[in-house]
């Protein structure tokens, strides 16, 4: 994913959300308004979901870091033939959750 600022998105809050979905079954709801972890700030919150549920929620984010952990959680794939996304895989998803907040 090059840059998620040139996605669709809309207006909440007065700020906005973008809202992306990898064929991997994960979804990402992208954050920015006056009530978002580092909105006030300028900064993102991500949200990640899997199968509808909630899993996590990242906030105080730059675009920078938002991109890094789009490209990692589209990486993710259970085809993958990297060795480190076999092992995520197998992972419980707050497991990987746990993962990309400490790599960021």
């Amino acid at each position: 994913m090059n840059d998620f600022r040139n996605l669709p998105y809309r207006e909440i809050l007065g700020g906005v959300k973008y809202l992306i979905s990898f064929e991997n079954g994960y979804c990402v709801s992208i954050i920015r308004h006056h009530f978002s972890y580092g909105g006030t700030d300028g900064l993102w919150e991500i949200l990640l979901y899997k199968k509808g549920i909630q899993l996590d929620t990242i906030g105080h984010l730059t675009e920078d870091k938002v991109n890094r952990i789009l490209d990692i959680i589209e990486s993710i794939n259970m085809n993958s033939e990297d060795e480190i996304m076999k092992e995520l895989d197998s992972y419980d998803p707050f497991e990987i959750v746990e993962y990309i907040e400490i790599i960021i």
